[in-house]
Formats: structure tokens, sequence, C-alpha cells
């Protein structure tokens, strides 16, 4: 038995995906495709998918938020879960690309980019968020005119953590995606992508990985495998509606303090007792 999958959206990562789909992946087979622009919808999709699935009483949407596949995430989330480092006080993160195309937005670095943090770093702390600000320092002379590259997103959570995360899109080394916890016991930092470390030409070098398809990779095949199998079965196993929501949420608070530049407080609806209940099969 196939998944008959429809896919909406054939830009990068939707042709990524079906690539994967059909040439990787097994259980499932693409059967319609199509391409709509609908860049303000995400919030009002994920509010029609909330009520669906709380009507219903059952889990119906994953969301693609593949960093919680990714296995060096998966490693630092057990270490902070096992409480190795103790109760976590600040995240230092990095999310770095070596380039945009002009027609990357300042809206962009938040939607496109940060959003991966957003969710990943909620994730991490299993804590939700109540302010952000965003700081504009010196702007690369890599950037387009229009661009302000790198800004820093400053992110408190409820439990009082604080998240210091750098959004730089022209750092022209590599993609490097970096996360640091600090905690009262000790510090637990993301695992660097296997490479061979080298000494050659008097230097100790190792290779940094200039694509983010490379990057990620085995969590995108993980992500849309778990998918794939989960439907088959009638279940969702990754990122809920709920998830979806909070994170949409979120970062229109931070595309508003990249405007006013003031600390932005997050509002969030109350969580539905159906997701409560919902998290003790998500959780990964």
């Amino acid at each position: 038995m196939k998944l008959r999958i429809g896919v909406i959206g054939t830009g990068a990562i939707g042709q990524e995906h079906m690539k994967r789909i059909t040439n990787t992946l097994s259980k499932g087979k693409i059967v319609a495709v199509t391409d709509v622009n609908q860049a303000q919808a995400q919030a009002i999709v994920n509010a029609l998918h909330l009520n669906a699935e709380i009507e219903a009483g059952k889990l119906f949407v994953q969301v693609g938020y593949m960093r919680r596949y990714d296995p060096s995430y998966l490693a630092l989330k057990a270490t902070l879960d096992q409480g190795t480092v103790g109760e976590p006080l600040i995240i230092h993160s990095a999310h770095r690309n070596p380039t945009v195309p002009e027609t990357y937005t300042g809206d962009m670095s938040i939607v496109d980019t940060f959003i991966h943090e957003i969710d990943i770093h909620r994730w991490l702390l299993n804590d939700d968020y109540v302010s952000v600000q965003t700081i504009a320092p010196k702007k690369t002379s890599q950037a387009a005119d229009h661009l302000q590259d790198p800004i820093i997103v400053l992110m408190k959570t409820k439990r009082g953590a604080l998240i210091s995360g750098e959004i730089f899109v022209n750092c022209e080394y590599g993609y490097d995606i970096q996360c640091q916890v600090v905690g009262e016991k000790g510090i637990a930092s993301l695992p660097e992508p296997a490479t061979v470390v080298l000494r050659t030409d008097a230097k100790h070098s190792k290779d940094i990985l200039v694509d983010w398809q490379a990057r990620f990779k085995s969590a995108y095949d993980a992500e849309l495998q778990d998918w794939i199998d989960s439907t088959l079965k009638g279940e969702v196993n990754g990122p809920t509606a709920w998830d979806g929501y909070v994170a949409a949420v979120t970062s229109d608070a931070c595309l508003e303090a990249r405007v006013s530049g003031e600390v932005t407080p997050i509002h969030l609806d109350d969580r539905p007792a159906f997701y409560d209940q919902a998290l003790t099969t998500v959780q990964k």
C-alpha cells in the first residue's frame, strides 16, 4: 500500500521533497502537484487545521519542521532532557548562509530563515516564548542595499530562559548552523556534521558545508518517511498544527519587533486540552 501525496508549492524545497519521495523514500507516491502564492495565509490555515482537529478529536496535520529529525538536534535534545547540564538558562544560536539572492527581503530573515530556530528552541526547552526584540548590528558590505544583515533576535521564555539568535545570510564562508545551551551545571553544544579533520600544509582544518540541502538531507529523509509511515497508520508523530500556530504567531511578533526595535510581547491563545493530550504521542 502506498500513500498518495499531493504537493502544494513547487519551489526549491517542494521540488526536493518530490524527488525525495519518488527516488529515496518508500511507501509514498506523488499523484498531484499545484503551486499557488498564498504568502499571507499561513496563520489562517493553521487556525482552520486546529479547529478541524479539535472537532474531530484526532490529529491530522504534521508541520514540516525537519530539524526535530536531525541527528545532531536529537542528540542535543536527549542531553537536555536527561538534565546533564541542569536547567537551561541561555541559548546562543546562529543561522548563517554564504549568500542569498537579490529577491531575499528583510521579512524573509524571520519567516524563511529564523522560523526554524523558533520551532527548534521551543522544542529543545519544552517552553513557550513571552517576548522578542530584534537588534541590527553593523551591516555587512556583502548584503544587498535593501537588506539589513545580520540581525540578532532576543527571545525570552515563560520559565525565564533567554535566547540570542543570530541570522547572518551573507556570511560568505559557508552554511553554518550553531546552537549552544548554557545550563546551571554546564554547557551543551549542537554537534557539528561529521567531516574529516585534516593536518596538511601546516594547517589543522576540516570542511564547512555550503549547502542547506546537504546539512539537513538525513533530517528531510527521516521526516518525510515518518510522515508517510504515520499517515498510513492514521497517526501524527511529528510537529502538529499547534506547533505551526505557535511559530506563526511568534514570527509575526518578530516582524513587529524588527520594525519597532522594542521588546514585543508574544500573545498565544490557551492551548486546547486536545493538544495537551496529544503531546504524549508527538514528543520525540
